[in-house]
């Protein structure tokens, strides 16, 4: 067998002579076709990657398009509508609206005349539960705005809210669920679609979580029993890894994870999105309970609870408040015994695609059945947020303001108001000189209170609670177009990357369009000094108070420029339009858009935009 000379004296292939006719020797050409290999199948596993992504996303997209679409046919079947005559006429006739709760999920038809009025309050006599169940044939959904690219950059961020809300409670439509079920009585949606509500969390992400991030006990996450009628909370020190809180789960113990968003995007999106509607802290948990237990003993909250069921069922117990106290209450309850509660007003079972919604105050306790899990989140809202609570900020500061302009609030009270006020002369002797002086006193103290009322600082108390609030929200999600628009998607590179000269720094012309990125993004608030303040959200984290307020100071010459923003949105304007001469319009817009509050309009329809 005759070997040749290049068999004899193998050459490594270079660069330089690839190509050339001169072969590798073995050991490079296994190493060669092991790497090949290996790329190989890297590329084949990113392949296989982006398909499960891509499958999952256009599953998610099918499941908001559904939602999204209005039923063609004008012809449907209406349902009959149960209920008290007082609400036949005003309930829609494409829902069945059931007035009393049993224990079983029969239907019972009330022909009764008497029923509770729109604006009684709860826990009376009336009260009665309201349960909805969607038709075969009803398909009227809003559209849902869960998914990033739904909405778009011209859509007011509160109609965004909005359309959440009406999607959380659909078919109520928001008219009818704020004028007679808000703050008085429970709504439980049966809908008969598991996937209604597989957006937002599952348990597989809780998982993941887990695993991925940083998650403390007691902090983020607790693991709780309620058996015997007794409450516990097991939570060890330190982080919460998947396989320990998965083996408190396996022995039993509800999980129950309190700060979701800062994780989720999909919950960030949900609570962001209803706090710009209701103007108000919007916030969740997530509750993972094993079959056949409870994990929390009967209690009411100081919430607005809208209970959106995930995976597996659970069984609910609403009790109505017990007293005036207890209604809308402004703290939450202390763990209740069962056996002081009686028979519960609402008892029903909870499956995917569902939603309850109670009150503040309304007692609650909740159980998973034998034969399977249950993972539901509730969205709270509310909390602190009443008329009381603005009243509590507003007459201090009204007192405070009117000291220094009344002379009357600062006059001595009378020598003996003691001989005839306090608890010992409530009840009236009988004797006139007392009565007639208690009365004299009462009339006095009720005219400083109605002097007090012409004092009263409502501007700077809304903006006393608004920075609060501020401070309190999520920073907004943004789409694509919202990003591609504002300073967190602008392209600048810079000149020493490349040889091409590039534009360097942002600055506004007095053509450019622009808006805030959000009506409830910022608010302008003036101190004691006469200094004026931006407050703002956009760059809050996603834990809650977790750093200071966000502010800066603005000259006070800007403050109509910064009027006319937060007054024209949701309409882009010129920055040429601000009541300002044209260079402290560009100079404020500028920093505004630095900041990341403002959005610039595209000029045409392929998504190019304003470069500066």
């Amino acid at each position: 067998m005759n070997i040749s000379a290049f068999e004899m004296n193998p050459i490594r292939i270079s660069k330089n002579n690839r190509g050339t006719g001169i072969a590798p020797s073995r050991e490079k050409r296994r190493n060669r076709e092991s790497r090949n290999r290996r790329n190989s199948e890297r590329k084949e596993r990113f392949r296989k990657i982006q398909k499960i992504k891509k499958d999952y996303y256009q599953t998610v997209l099918r499941n908001a398009q559904q939602l999204g679409t209005i039923a063609s046919n004008k012809n449907q079947t209406t349902n009959h509508v149960y209920s008290s005559m007082a609400f036949r006429k005003s309930i829609q006739q494409q829902v069945q609206l059931y007035g009393g709760v049993s224990n079983n999920v029969s239907i019972k038809r009330e022909d009764t005349e008497h029923s509770a009025p729109a604006d009684s309050n709860i826990g009376g006599s009336d009260n009665v539960y309201m349960v909805y169940r969607f038709s075969h044939d009803f398909r009227k959904y809003v559209s849902c705005p869960g998914r990033p690219g739904l909405a778009t950059q011209d859509t007011d961020s509160r109609i965004q809210g909005q359309r959440v809300l009406e999607w959380l409670i659909a078919p109520v439509e928001l008219a009818e669920f704020t004028s007679r079920y808000w703050e008085r009585y429970p709504v439980f949606v049966r809908r008969g679609k598991p996937n209604y509500n597989q957006m937002w969390f599952s348990a597989s992400e809780l998982d993941i979580i887990l695993r991925t991030k940083e998650v403390e006990f007691s902090v983020n996450l607790d693991v709780t029993t309620f058996s015997d009628g007794v409450r516990e909370t097991h939570n060890p020190e330190g982080r919460a890894h998947a396989p320990v809180v998965w083996d408190y789960y396996s022995n039993g113990c509800s999980v129950r994870l309190l700060n979701p968003a800062t994780y989720s995007t999909s919950v960030w999106r949900l609570l962001s999105q209803l706090g710009e509607f209701t103007g108000c802290l919007v916030g969740a948990n997530v509750y993972l309970t094993p079959p056949g237990t409870q994990g929390f003993a009967p209690h009411y909250d100081d919430i607005e609870a809208f209970v959106l069921q995930l995976e597996g069922r659970k069984r609910w117990r609403l009790y109505r408040p017990r007293n005036i106290a207890e209604q809308l209450a402004r703290t939450s309850s202390p763990n209740l015994d069962p056996s002081d509660l009686g028979a519960p007003d609402f008892d029903e079972i909870l499956q995917p695609g569902d939603l309850l919604y109670f009150p503040r105050g309304t007692i609650h306790q909740a159980e998973a059945l034998p034969d399977t899990h249950s993972l539901h989140i509730t969205v709270s809202m509310y909390q602190k947020n009443s008329w009381a609570d603005y009243l509590e900020k507003l007459l201090p500061a009204a007192l405070k303001r009117v000291i220094n302009a009344d002379i009357e609030f600062k006059r001595g009270l009378p020598f003996d108001f003691l001989d005839y006020s306090g608890k010992a002369f409530r009840e009236d002797s009988g004797t006139s000189r007392l009565a007639s002086q208690r009365d004299e006193f009462a009339q006095r103290v009720r005219g400083l209170v109605t002097r007090l009322c012409h004092h009263l600082p409502l501007d700077g108390v809304s903006d006393a609670i608004g920075a609060e609030r501020l401070h309190d929200a999520l920073p907004p999600v943004l789409n694509e177009s919202e990003r591609y628009s504002s300073i967190f998607g602008r392209q600048s590179i810079p000149q020493w990357v490349t040889n091409k000269p590039q534009v360097l720094g942002v600055s506004m012309q007095g053509s450019t369009a622009v808006k805030l990125i959000r009506r409830g993004c910022l608010r302008l608030i003036g101190d004691d000094q006469d200094r004026l303040f931006i407050y703002h959200s956009i760059e809050n984290p996603r834990v809650y108070r977790a750093e200071a307020p966000k502010l800066f100071e603005i000259p006070a010459e800007v403050e109509p420029g910064v009027v006319h923003l937060i007054q024209s949105y949701p309409e882009f304007v010129a920055v040429s339009s601000l009541p300002l001469d044209a260079e402290s319009s560009c100079d404020l817009c500028t920093r505004l858009y630095e900041k990341g509050l403002l959005l610039t309009k595209p000029f045409d329809k392929d998504r190019s935009y304003r470069r500066y």
